[in-house]
C-alpha cells in the first residue's frame, strides 16, 4: 500500500511539472506563477522588488540563464529557480533584488548591493574598515533608501618633521688698542639647527591643513665675533678755519694735503669728528684751512648761516 502511494505521488508531481512546462513553452505567464518561489514573492518590498522570468532552452548555469533572458545578474540577489537550467526543460527564475547603494569611498565611487537597512549595516555587511578620523555621511543610523548615497571621507593625520638652518650673526667689536684696519676673529660663527614638526591632515589624499605643533632648537647658533681696530696712526696735524661750499661734485677741499689723503677733521668746540678723503682743492681762494660740503659741515655741528667754524683740527691719517 505504501509503495502504491509513493508511485502515485511521483506520478502526480510529474503531471504538474509536465503541465507547467507545456504552459511555459506555450508562453503562458501562469507557468511562471506556478513555478515561481512563493517565499520570495511574499518578501517583495519597494526596496527589494521581485522579478520572475523564464527561459525555454538549455543553460549551463543560472548565470547563463540570466544572460539568455537579457536580465542582469548580481551575485548579491536572492535567486530561486526550477527546474535546473541544464536539464533543457526550460527554467522559471525568481529573483529578489538587493538594494543598490552608491558608495563614494575616498576617491572611488561604486555601487554596492545590500540587504542592510541602515548605513551602519551596509558598512558592516561590506566589511568596510573605517579609520578613527574617517567621516561617514549620512550618519550610521540613517535608513537606506533607493536614492541613498553614502560618502566616506578618508582622513589621514601624519606628522612631518623638517629641519631649518639658523644663520649666525656677525658681531664687530671695536678695539681701541688695535690699529685701524686690523681685524681679528675671536670666535667663528656656527649655524644653528631648528627642528619643526607639522601636523598634516589629508582628506581623500588631498592636503587640507599643515599646522606647526613643535619648534625646537636642536643646535644653538654661535655668533661670529670680530675685533676691529680703531687706533689711528696720525701724521701731520693742522689747525685753522672751516667753511662750506656747494655746487661742486667734491666734498672735501684743501690745499695743504693733496687729493686722496685720508684725514680726520675735528670740531674742537664740540668734539665731533669725521674721517674723510681729500677730493678737491681750495686752490688758494680764501683764508680757510678746509672747505667742506654742506653735509659734512653740518655733521661737525656747523651752522650754514654762520658760514665758518673757527676751531678746527685736521689730522693726516696714515692707516
Amino acid at each position: 500500500m505504501a509503495t502504491t502511494k509513493k508511485w502515485g505521488g511521483i506520478f502526480l508531481a510529474t503531471i504538474v511539472l509536465a503541465s507547467a512546462m507545456f504552459l511555459l513553452f506555450s508562453g503562458r505567464s501562469s507557468a511562471e506563477v506556478t513555478l515561481a518561489d512563493q517565499t520570495l514573492l511574499g518578501a517583495a518590498t519597494n526596496l527589494h522588488p521581485v522579478k520572475v522570468f523564464s527561459i525555454n532552452r538549455d543553460a549551463s548555469s543560472i548565470k547563463e540563464a540570466f544572460r539568455l533572458a537579457g536580465v542582469n545578474f548580481y551575485p548579491e540577489d536572492r535567486i530561486s529557480y526550477f527546474p535546473e537550467p541544464s536539464l533543457g526543460l526550460g527554467t522559471v527564475v525568481t529573483v529578489q533584488r538587493a538594494l543598490p547603494v552608491t558608495v563614494r569611498d575616498g576617491n572611488t565611487t561604486r555601487v554596492m548591493r545590500s540587504w542592510a537597512s541602515t548605513v551602519g549595516g551596509l558598512i558592516k555587511e561590506k566589511k568596510i574598515i573605517l579609520g578613527d578620523d574617517d567621516r561617514v555621511a549620512p550618519t550610521l543610523i540613517t535608513a537606506l533608501s533607493t536614492d541613498t548615497t553614502v560618502t566616506i571621507v578618508r582622513v589621514a593625520r601624519t606628522v612631518l618633521t623638517e629641519h631649518e638652518s639658523i644663520s649666525y650673526q656677525v658681531i664687530e667689536q671695536e678695539d681701541p688698542n688695535m690699529w685701524r684696519g686690523e681685524r681679528v676673529v675671536d670666535q667663528e660663527g656656527i649655524d644653528g639647527i631648528r627642528e619643526l614638526k607639522y601636523l598634516l591632515i589629508r582628506e581623500n589624499g588631498r592636503l587640507i591643513s599643515k599646522t606647526l605643533i613643535s619648534d625646537v632648537v636642536k643646535s644653538a647658533v654661535q655668533s661670529r665675533i670680530i675685533r676691529v681696530g680703531t687706533k689711528l696712526k696720525i701724521g701731520q696735524t693742522l689747525y685753522g678755519l672751516s667753511t662750506w661750499y656747494s655746487g661742486y661734485s667734491t666734498e672735501v677741499a684743501m690745499d695743504l694735503f693733496p687729493a686722496g689723503t685720508n684725514i680726520r677733521v675735528t670740531n674742537l668746540d664740540n668734539g665731533l669728528s669725521v674721517i674723510v678723503n681729500v677730493d678737491g682743492c681750495i686752490c688758494g681762494n680764501g683764508h680757510a684751512l678746509i672747505d667742506l660740503s654742506p653735509r659734512l659741515y653740518q655733521k661737525l655741528g656747523g651752522s650754514l648761516g654762520a658760514g665758518v667754524m673757527r676751531n678746527i683740527r685736521v689730522e693726516e691719517v696714515l692707516n
